[in-house]
Formats: structure tokens, C-alpha cells, sequence
């Protein structure tokens, strides 16, 4: 794939990428910085990408990778999500899965 072609339909992934993000680091601004880095390999990197790949399952394992090779966030993370109060971890659920939190 051409970095011209990711380019055009980069755009109507971004909210599945972001929405895969958000799950994994828990925190919009994170979220949006990973997807960022996430595009900037991406697009650095399209001519890499096995042709019988999709461009779309390619760009999550690039997200995937980005935030699993960043081991401080990871630190950061579990610490916060320690301090995180139930009310907050339900209105995770229910903003990023559709679901309603327990009553």
C-alpha cells in the first residue's frame, strides 16, 4: 500500500483506532497521542504492510504495539487506575462499551 492510499482512508478509521486506544490506555489524552503516533508509523511505514493484510487491522496492531512497548505508561496507568473510584470506572464502561453501570 501506497502512504497516498493509507492516507485516504486513514480518516474513517480514526474513530475505531481512537476507540481502541481509549480501552487500552483508560484516558482520552493518552488515547489521542497513541492514535497519533499510531498514524505518523503507519503512514512512515505503509509500504510494509503484507499485502494480505487490511489496512485497518494493520493500523490496530501498530496502536497495539505502540502501547505495549511503552512500559512507564503502563506504570502510570495501574497506579491510576488503583486511586480510579467505582463511579469512574463505571462511566468507562458505559461511555466506551454502550453499557449502562450498575445501579
Amino acid at each position: 500500500m501506497q502512504c497516498t492510499e493509507l492516507s485516504l482512508v486513514l480518516p474513517d478509521m480514526l474513530p475505531r483506532l481512537w476507540s481502541f486506544a481509549l480501552r487500552l490506555t483508560e484516558n482520552e489524552y493518552e488515547a489521542e497521542e497513541l492514535v497519533h503516533q499510531a498514524c505518523a508509523r503507519g503512514l512512515e511505514d505503509s509500504h510494509t504492510r503484507p499485502p494480505d493484510t487490511s489496512p485497518l487491522d494493520w493500523m490496530f496492531s501498530i496502536v497495539y504495539s505502540i502501547w505495549r512497548d511503552d512500559p512507564m505508561g503502563h506504570a502510570r496507568r495501574h497506579c491510576a487506575a488503583k486511586k480510579r473510584s467505582p463511579s469512574t470506572q463505571h462511566l468507562f464502561q458505559k461511555n466506551v462499551f454502550g453499557i449502562d453501570p450498575p445501579g
